[in-house]
């Protein structure tokens, strides 16, 4: 009667013979999961998203997960810190990285965001040491740790390196009980991916959901899959001394499970067909609308072909782009901040830099200025220098550095030192200055002093800037470097910044821009610039070549990190990350501002409504959006100046429905209201709600509409209370 028992308990002791040593989910484990991608050098665009996910699996597989997003070094140590305190519990240590990494001198750093780093010996102070990983692992004790490693990409400073080792250098020791996996060879470089993942953590997160496979025997699965299919060998140190599995159990034990596998990616082959029919049937829609568009588009040309004749033959007043202020003898000043010397026809800046500067810096400074919105400034040499000097003339003021000895030039120039850097060179270091106290030239070692001002001279001609120098169409160039655009009252940059510049340095130059002299210049809305493009154009850039434009453009609307910008190669409009995208910039300013009864025009892409106090964006996002969008989109909205953007009601947009005034939005449908108003479609949402429905304003007939919120799709308009 004895025998079962006795043969249950044999069987159970063979069992627990026969099974490998594991650390289950009932162990703890202990995660510290790190991504950085948004690197102001060598930004990564997969990083925060391996991490994300990896932080996501781990969690599934028992861990405890600690996840730091584009972390810098203060939160990256005290990470690591607290993440050893939490190993010294005992149990499994895992560290995952992905972002930029780089060995000097065979010790591997992993860099922080916000990493300032200009040589080589700034990554030890500037960076984090990986052995501090395996220093906190080692003090922890806690007897089985790995440390994943997606971190060899290329080094962002290569360039500023003495050395020129590439990836990472692979470890010589580490704690008995510790798995080191690197995303590539030593001394390899890993890719970053062009999918959500990179292929290394892409492969991991694929295998690591597979149950009952030994942690070694994972990673030839993921090194057979990675050389497969990009080449890339990852490299691991092993020191363990039995296995670990992230799910326990028996290696495709399940059949119910694959046909459920099976049945699942059956299910995605479907929807992928569904998907594909849909965009099918959505891009023969359009191509059908754009038909339809051309042809009306094609109509409005044929009309306004007479109208753009008749104008091309009228001249417009120009405006003057600089104004006389004072006269002194034959210097004229000009509210541009110039000073021209009609006697030698040289153009000086009215004051001097206004600080002691070395003379290669002053080369750099003269060259470099842009008053009244010239390009040609030069250091002036020695003897038109010498043409500014009048011993008649007398600049007296206490506070100059040279008090008592006089600056001896006309008062229209303000000098604040009586030494003036020249472009005169002789020998091999030896460079002039000019002396307006005692009216000599003087010469000093160029690199040795640095007790001398500048000021900016330029070369003019006798043509009056103000001149105009050519016209097309409706356009007119100046010969101070601007383009008048008759039709819309703009004044245009006549060349563009064709640099790569962020949103916030895009604005920064339009508002700092000062060509002709003008200091109200500022970053044009998406809508202005699609005013310049003309596809009518028989030319390949469809904008008149007065106009010397970037191929895309950054314009003034934001949302959230996101920035309009206008693609002048093929007329598309569009929003990308402020900050990672980097384009070109065109400075506008208005010359008028536009009114039409009630409705003002700013000139800055708002229109203000006089009778309701309301301000208006000028034009709708320009897509179809999910009313939680549409809502959100208005909140993040920043224009003008102004953050207080909202989704408009049902009767702020009724009180813009008006049956005298009528135009085509997009040239499809006849829409009643304001011109100064471009909107999309026929209708917007309103912030009007009522359970699982938001209402629309219809502005072909007036009428408010309800609609599932979820699941239609119309554009918005944002407003503002403006009182």
């Amino acid at each position: 009667m004895q025998t079962m028992p006795i043969r249950i308990f044999f069987a159970l002791f063979l069992l627990v013979l026969t099974c490998p040593f594991t650390l289950t989910a009932s162990e703890l484990r202990t995660a510290l999961v790190i991504g950085n991608g948004a690197y102001s050098s060598g930004p990564l665009k997969n990083p925060v998203n391996d991490a994300t996910d990896m932080a996501a699996a781990l969690k599934k597989a028992g861990f405890t997960v600690s996840l730091k997003k584009n972390a810098k070094l203060q939160e990256m140590e005290e990470a690591i810190e607290g993440f050893g305190n939490s190993l010294k519990r005992g149990g499994v240590g895992l560290f995952y990285f992905a972002g930029h990494g780089v060995q000097v001198n065979g010790v591997n750093y992993l860099l922080p965001i916000g990493a300032k780093i200009n040589k080589e010996s700034d990554v030890k102070y500037q960076a984090v040491d990986a052995n501090r990983i395996l220093d906190e692992m080692a003090s922890a004790n806690n007897g089985l740790n790995i440390v994943l490693l997606d971190a060899c990409r290329d080094n962002p400073f290569a360039k500023s390196f003495r050395s020129a080792s590439r990836g990472l250098a692979i470890v010589s020791s580490a704690p008995t009980g510790t798995f080191i996996s690197y995303s590539t060879g030593p001394g390899q470089v890993a890719r970053d991916g062009e999918g959500r993942n990179s292929p290394y953590t892409g492969a991991l997160l694929h295998y690591m959901r597979e149950p009952g496979i030994p942690i070694t025997d994972m990673f030839m699965k993921v090194r057979q899959k990675l050389r497969r299919e990009t080449g890339q060998v990852p490299w691991e140190l092993s020191s363990l001394e039995g296995k670990f599995f992230f799910v326990s159990g028996k290696s495709g034990l399940a059949d119910g499970t694959a046909v459920l596998e099976r049945k699942t990616a059956a299910d995605n082959e479907l929807q992928a067909e569904r998907a594909k029919l849909e965009a099918e049937r959505t891009n023969l829609q359009k191509e059908k609308d754009l038909l339809e568009q051309r042809k009306v588009l094609e109509e409005e040309r044929q009309k306004l072909e007479a109208e753009k004749k008749q104008m091309a033959s009228i001249k417009p007043p120009i405006p003057a782009m600089s104004k006389e202020l004072r006269r002194d003898g034959r210097f004229i000043a000009y509210d541009n901040g110039t000073v021209l010397d009609t006697k030698t026809n040289l153009m000086w800046a009215a004051k001097d830099n206004g600080y002691m500067i070395k003379w290669s810096d002053a080369k750099k400074y003269c060259e470099a200025y842009r008053g009244g919105g010239y390009t040609d400034w030069r250091m002036p040499t020695a003897d038109e220098l010498a043409g500014l000097y009048d011993q008649s003339k007398n600049q007296k003021d206490e506070s100059r550095p040279e008090p008592g000895n006089g600056v001896h030039l006309n008062d229209l120039i303000d000098l604040t030192h009586s030494v003036i850097w020249a472009s005169d060179k002789r020998g091999v270091d030896e460079v002039a200055y000019f002396n307006f106290s005692y009216g000599s030239k003087m010469w000093w070692h160029e690199h040795s002093r640095n007790d001398a001002h500048a000021i900016p001279v330029r070369s003019v001609s006798k043509q009056s800037a103000a001149n105009e120098i050519g016209r097309d169409s409706s356009f007119i160039s100046h010969g101070d470097g601007t383009v008048t655009d008759t039709k819309t009252g703009l004044m245009w940059a006549a060349k563009g910044n064709k640099s790569s510049l962020d949103w916030e340095s895009a604005k920064a130059y339009c508002d700092n821009y000062r060509g002709g002299g003008y200091t109200d210049w500022r970053m044009p809305t998406q809508s202005e610039l699609a005013g310049l493009y003309e596809p009518e154009r028989a030319i390949r850039w469809k904008v008149t070549p007065l106009i010397d434009v970037p191929d895309e453009c950054w314009a003034n609307e934001t949302r959230s990190i996101e920035a309009a910008y206008f693609a002048f190669l093929n007329g598309g409009r569009g929003w990308r990350h402020h900050n990672l995208f980097k384009i070109g910039a065109l400075p506008v300013r208005s010359l008028i501002a536009k009114k039409e009864s009630r409705f003002i025009d700013h000139g800055n892409g708002t229109i203000t409504d006089t009778k309701t106090g309301l301000m208006w964006a000028a034009r709708d996002n320009g897509e179809s959006i999910h009313w939680p969008k549409a809502k959100k989109y208005c909140e993040d909205f920043f224009l003008g100046g102004y953050r207080d953007w909202r989704l408009p009601t049902t009767a702020e947009l009724a009180g813009l429905y008006d049956n005298n005034k009528r135009y085509k939005a997009l040239g499809r449908f006849p829409v009643n209201l304001t011109e100064l108003i471009g909107i999309s479609d026929c209708s917007t949402w309103t912030s009007d709600s009522r359970g699982a429905e938001s209402a629309d304003f219809d502005f072909c007939n007036g009428k408010q509409g309800w609609w599932d919120r979820n699941y239609f799709v119309k554009p918005v308009l944002p407003v503002r209370s403006a009182k």
